[in-house]
C-alpha cells in the first residue's frame, strides 16, 4: 500500500470514529448539486436542507414543483451516483413562500 492509500485509509477511519461521514457525504451532494442536476434545474431549485437522507428543495412556483416531482426518482439516482453511495433517500419540494418554522 502506497502513501496515498495509507492516508486515505487513515482519514476514512478517523472520519468514522468522529461520526462525520454523513455530514461529509451530505456536503458533497450539496457541492455537486448544480453539476448533477444541471443549470436549468439548479437555477429554479435551491437546497434548503439535506438531513437524514431527506433533501428539501425550494422551488419558485407550482409548475416547477410538479415538473421536478415527476423527475424525483431520476434526481435521487443521479445525486447518489455522484456521491458514490445512497445519501439521498427522498426529495421534498416546497414553495419559496413557505415560512421557516
Amino acid at each position: 500500500m502506497g502513501q496515498p492509500e495509507l492516508l486515505k485509509f487513515a482519514l476514512s477511519r478517523q472520519i468514522r470514529r468522529m461520526g462525520c461521514r454523513k455530514k461529509i457525504e451530505s456536503a458533497q451532494v450539496i457541492a455537486r448539486f448544480k453539476e448533477v442536476v444541471g443549470p436549468q434545474v439548479a437555477a429554479r431549485a435551491t437546497i434548503e436542507s439535506l438531513t437524514n437522507g431527506r433533501l428539501t428543495l425550494v422551488v419558485p412556483e407550482t409548475t416547477w414543483k410538479q415538473e421536478l416531482n415527476r423527475s424525483k426518482d431520476d434526481l435521487i439516482k443521479r445525486l447518489n451516483e455522484s456521491a458514490g453511495r445512497n445519501v439521498v433517500r427522498e426529495i421534498i419540494f416546497v414553495m419559496n413562500s413557505r415560512k421557516k418554522e
